[in-house]
């Protein structure tokens, strides 16, 4: 269902932060920017990062440390931390938490891409 460049549900979220396919890396960079720079926000309105840190089980001392580093913005540096511990976590459980904390408008961002 999913190109080279589409990311399929069973795929590793460590496998799309990392992937060595270039065209693959820089369209999927792209899609993380844009989860991260929603996931960023700050609104009451919608959920951030830090509620889908909490959802996935994140302690709460790293999400302090997340939050609190200047470098790199935390949606990204969250996505790093999975990366490094939870190698083994796929989209379909990112996309469900994504869905638990009613982030729609981020899973069409997936599916658009799955579609692709």
């Amino acid at each position: 269902m999913s190109s080279t460049a589409g990311c399929a549900d069973s795929e590793k979220v460590r496998e799309v932060i990392t992937s060595p396919n270039i065209e693959a890396s820089s369209l999927r960079a792209g899609l993380l920017d844009e989860i991260a720079l929603a996931l960023d926000s700050t609104s009451r309105i919608s959920a951030n990062w830090q509620k889908l840190a909490t959802k996935l089980g994140v302690p709460r001392q790293t999400c302090s440390e997340l939050g609190r580093r200047s470098t790199q913005n935390p949606t990204n540096q969250l996505f790093q931390y999975f990366a490094a511990s939870r190698p083994q976590m796929t989209l379909k459980v990112l996309k469900q938490a994504l869905r638990s904390i009613v982030r729609n408008d981020l899973l069409e961002v997936l599916q658009d891409l799955e579609g692709e």
